[in-house]
């Protein structure tokens, strides 16, 4: 009954082999190339905002006394450096602290960009030695 399938041209004709060969290997090229380009993104975005971050503490650490529009300046020269990525869930959070003389360590101030506040964190990690910083 299926003798004439083994003598049908059908399955002897190759023209259609390479097409179907890169029907199946297109998707996962496809996806391939997606999540390069989409990992690369990451990789950027990671590297701005720690480049903010950073820029954002050392700005904060240059003066000795930073007043509401000092603050403003910084926090705005901190999501400069994030462009052209979107800031909009961007916040920053900084945090005066300071030692007395007894080395214990408290929270002067903090001040919050875009909604951001500061709060303890359920457990933090001191160096030894280090005591943790308690709000003032």
């Amino acid at each position: 009954m299926l003798k004439w399938l083994g003598k049908c041209k059908f399955w002897r004709d190759r023209r259609g082999v390479s097409v179907v060969e890169f029907a199946l290997i297109l998707p996962v090229q496809l996806v391939m190339i997606f999540g390069t380009v989409e990992i690369s993104n990451l990789m950027i975005a990671d590297r701005k905002l720690v480049a903010a971050t950073s820029t954002t503490a050392d700005l904060f650490t240059q003066v000795k006394t930073v007043t509401s529009a000092d603050v403003a300046d910084i926090f705005l020269a901190g999501t400069a450096v994030m462009q052209p990525l979107d800031n909009g869930n961007l916040s920053f959070v900084v945090a005066s602290i300071v030692a007395d003389a007894g080395g214990v360590t408290k929270v002067e101030w903090s001040e919050g960009y875009a909604g951001a506040h500061w709060r303890r964190a359920p457990t933090m990690y001191c160096r030894p030695g280090w005591s943790r910083p308690t709000r003032a």
